[in-house]
């Protein structure tokens, strides 16, 4: 039985592998171990940028932080991503939501009125991005 952790660092890897292959050069912040001396007990730390990004990416002319899920409840992680103010106009912020294992939906963030909101901007279907058309 796989634990939520190595499935969630292994969508984090999935998804570097694709943006790679695009020629994006991505940073990838995975949960990682820590000891504690006096506990005498490892623990989980997260590592996430700015405690709502778990990769990093650029590729000359951009910059995209991205936030990846396998949660079915998207509204806490658009909340999460919302609250730290994100030049938007600066760089894409965007959230990857496992759907299953051949489709991924990718919402992005932006700001609505002052508030910071997430819209569909298509899905990757068996490795390729299909974009969401407009209704």
């Amino acid at each position: 039985m796989t634990s939520k952790r190595a499935k969630g660092n292994a969508f984090q890897d999935q998804i570097c592998k694709y943006l790679e292959k695009q020629g994006w050069v991505c940073h990838n912040q995975k949960t990682v171990a820590k000891w504690i001396p006096f506990k005498q007990i490892w623990t989980s730390q997260r590592n996430d940028l700015f405690g709502a990004l778990d990769i990093l990416a650029v590729n000359g002319e951009s910059i995209l932080g991205i936030q990846a899920t396998l949660h079915t409840g998207i509204g806490k992680k658009i909340a999460d991503v919302g609250a730290i103010p994100w030049p938007y106009e600066k760089m894409d912020i965007q959230i990857w939501q496992k759907k299953s294992p051949r489709r991924t939906v990718v919402w992005k963030m932006c700001k609505w009125m002052g508030k910071p909101r997430a819209d569909v901007m298509g899905e990757i279907i068996n490795g390729k991005f299909v974009e969401r058309e407009e209704p």
